[in-house]
């Protein structure tokens, strides 16, 4: 028995420690996440600089990316080595492969580490997929850049190494992007698409056009509320609720491959939220469930060949958001946590590892930095005793300048200016904290404070 409790407090204290993400994003084998401090972390495949470190080199786990804590949203997509955010005093930041001018910044090389793109301040929501980005501002007015070659920018004329406005439309509300293709939607609801429609992802009737750079509206419907899309199929959802798809069917049946416009999946009306992968869709209903469809490891402990209708990941009903990447998935539940499931290529799930995950997990929190200067990992630095309930001491050789004191979701609760090793805690509530220590030389060592 006293093993089966100690089981169960290791797993409430790992799902506790997880519950600090605000916002997570998939791309193609790399993934990034924005933590309720501001913090931006990325892990997974680096091979054009993607990850934002600086560096080419792969991470199985969540890096930081920089030291700023003003990062509001962060965009990748299942086909998309190239990476936007946008910042809390809406400035866009851009970095990661950059051949045809996705990046933004006016080159065709790739960018490392994210730069700034121009100096506006009133960007409002992006979307990017393969060699293209969509971006809109505050004022309603739709910006892209990127290749060109299919018209995927809305525009005729050549590849843009910056962004450049989509005609002068000044109500759109919803973007979303595909393999060289795009979608948005008007403050009136209405669908709009452009670009490439190989395989009929255009949703207008039709296949095989490869270049419309026009904006065209898809059916006559204005109800539509958000759309989404994977690759070379899209999916939307109306403000009914209802849930549709079109472009190349999941299975690709020899008979008809194409679904050339939006047809309704099933018949339920309490859709509130999808994505689609690569070769498969997420979607999480009113009531906080998670289903998925399609191809691969869709989260409830099988691999599919293909499934046409949704099915559900797990039976609880506390998820909020979803991201869908290259075979693999990323899911927030209401209380902050992060969950993953799905192919681990270059260690795109996080945890450490880069064995395929058939369930969700949960991915820990990672510590943020609090200067430019690394934290030690010092095996002679400890805390004693741990848990604690009232008083902790401070083990080790290190000449301590300052004392802080962290809630699990990065907020800074106390700082001591004190040598003194010994610590009153008492005033902390029960709980799971971080205790950071710093010397004389700006070290940080760190340690997690369990308080009883």
């Amino acid at each position: 028995m006293r093993k089966i409790y100690l089981l169960f407090i290791i797993l409430i204290n790992s799902l506790i420690y997880s519950q600090c993400w605000k916002a997570v994003t998939s791309g193609y084998r790399t993934s990034f996440g924005i933590k309720n401090d501001g913090t931006l972390w990325a892990w997974g495949k680096n091979e054009f600089g993607q990850l934002g470190n600086g560096t080419t080199v792969d991470s199985i786990i969540p890096i930081q990316v920089g030291n700023e804590n003003n990062w509001a949203q962060v965009v990748a997509m299942d086909g998309s080595s190239h990476v936007l955010a946008i910042k809390t005093d809406g400035t866009l930041w851009a970095w990661g492969w950059n051949t045809w001018g996705q990046v933004g910044n006016g080159t065709n090389t790739n960018v490392y580490t994210p730069v700034q793109i121009g100096i506006d301040q009133n960007w409002k929501s992006i979307a990017c997929y393969d060699n293209h980005s969509l971006a809109l501002k505050t004022d309603g007015t739709l910006w892209a850049w990127g290749n060109n070659y299919h018209g995927q920018l809305g525009m005729t004329g050549g590849h843009r190494y910056f962004p450049t406005q989509v005609g002068s439309d000044n109500n759109w509300t919803v973007i979303a992007t595909g393999l060289e293709t795009s979608y948005a939607i008007k403050t009136n609801n209405t669908l709009w698409s452009w670009g490439d429609n190989n395989r009929s992802q255009l949703g207008n009737g039709t296949y095989g056009i490869s270049n419309n750079p026009n904006p065209t509206q898809v059916g006559t419907d204005t109800n539509w509320k958000t759309v989404s899309s994977g690759h070379v199929r899209a999916a939307a959802i109306k403000t009914d609720g209802t849930l549709w798809q079109w472009g190349e069917k999941f299975d690709f049946p020899a008979s008809a491959p194409y679904q050339t416009t939006p047809i309704q999946v099933g018949n339920q009306n309490n859709w509130k939220d999808l994505e689609l992968g690569y070769l498969y869709a997420t979607a999480i209903k009113t009531d906080g469930t998670l289903w998925s469809w399609g191809y691969g490891e869709l989260g409830d402990g099988v691999f599919h060949s293909f499934t046409a209708n949704p099915i559900p990941v797990n039976s609880q009903n506390t998820w909020k958001s979803i991201s869908s990447g290259m075979y693999y998935s990323m899911g927030l539940k209401n209380d902050g946590s992060l969950w993953v499931w799905g192919s681990n290529t270059n260690g795109v799930l996080g945890d450490g590892t880069t064995v395929t995950k058939l369930y969700p997990i949960p991915i820990a929190c990672p510590l943020s930095v609090l200067s430019t200067n690394e934290t030690v990992f010092d095996h002679n630095f400890g805390i004693y005793p741990n848990p604690a309930k009232n008083t902790v001491s401070i083990i080790g050789n290190i000449d301590i300048i300052n004392i802080y004191i962290y809630s699990i979701d990065g907020r800074l609760i106390k700082k001591l200016s004190s040598a003194n090793k010994k610590l009153n805690i008492s005033f902390l509530e029960k709980g799971i904290y971080i205790l950071k220590v710093q010397d004389k030389k700006n070290n940080l060592y760190t340690k997690k404070l369990i308080k009883e």
